[in-house]
């Protein structure tokens, strides 16, 4: 069996063209970029990513990509669960997520009192954070907790 990488991507050239110029502006600009590949199914946005992403590995072996596609039963923002898993290194049913995340965003903030920041976050990829002063302040009304 022939693996991926080893066929030749064929009637692309225009779509990588767009993902390469996207990367250049991230690295030029040193600024985040979200890119969507919308098609109808089997048209070829796996196959175009996954080649894209060996150039880019290649090329650019320092370039963290984070990618993530829709949950056909999931919530709405199952793609956002997704980069935030992949950007914050957490599993899911990971006893250590709450330590990985609070870390990272403490690291990113400068700051120790993250509470509220855990607890947001910690919603979107499934880590639940431990009753505090903050939660119990959400805690009388269920609208405000939402």
């Amino acid at each position: 069996m022939v693996a991926a990488e080893e066929i030749p991507l064929v009637g692309r050239v225009q779509e990588l063209g767009e993902l390469h110029q996207a990367l250049d502006k991230a690295v030029t600009y040193e600024t985040p970029q979200t890119i969507v590949l919308v098609g109808s199914q089997g048209v070829g946005k796996t196959r175009l990513m996954e080649h894209w992403l060996s150039e880019v590995s290649e090329q650019q072996p320092d370039v963290r990509v984070f990618r993530a596609s829709p949950s056909q039963e999931g919530q709405s923002y199952t793609p956002f669960s997704q980069l935030l898993r992949g950007r914050f290194g957490v599993k899911e049913g990971d006893e250590q997520a709450l330590a990985t995340l609070r870390a990272q965003v403490e690291e990113v903030l400068q700051d120790r009192r993250v509470a509220e920041v855990l607890h947001f976050l910690g919603a979107f990829i499934g880590v639940t954070v431990p009753d505090n002063p903050f939660l119990r302040a959400l805690g009388d009304t269920s609208e405000q907790h939402d």
